[in-house]
């Protein structure tokens, strides 16, 4: 009798060991999927940099992780900002976070990232009834959360 549990016992373990070797690696891909936030009106940027053109304005306030966006050009499309979040240098999070207020607005977005991890982030436009594609005004930056 004791020698059939052992013997079960180890092809358990045999199993479950080989289900390990062939289940694939975790996948790189965010873990709540592509974050679109249509960003709210009102409070205070605080004290975070302004990055501008004479089109749109964005900053990222580290202190409660929020990223700001202006529109200033009145042209139908709306200002965006895209980010990414990364925890131990792999990609956990990302999204945009949309300016559809109208020109002379400034939105907000709070995301709450890990403290520690990386954001990189990017101003551009989208035409968002056209469905259409970003397009970069302002290049890419990065911050820690």
């Amino acid at each position: 009798m004791r020698k059939r549990s052992a013997t079960t016992v180890g092809a358990t373990l045999a199993a479950a060991a080989l289900s390990m070797v062939l289940t694939p690696a975790a996948s790189a891909d965010p873990v709540y999927g592509y974050e679109i936030d249509y960003g709210t009106t009102g409070g205070s940027r605080g004290d975070c940099v302004r990055i501008f053109t004479d089109r749109m304005s964005m900053c990222f306030q580290d202190y409660g992780d929020v990223f700001w966006v202006k529109d200033d050009w009145a042209d139908g499309r709306s200002a965006v900002v895209r980010w990414k979040n990364y925890r131990d240098g792999i990609l956990y999070r990302e999204g945009e976070c949309r300016n559809s207020s109208g020109a002379g607005t400034w939105v907000k977005c709070n995301k709450n990232f890990y403290e520690g991890s990386d954001i990189w982030y990017q101003g551009g436009f989208r035409d968002l009834d056209a469905g259409g594609g970003f397009i970069d005004e302002l290049g890419s930056y990065t911050a820690t959360a």
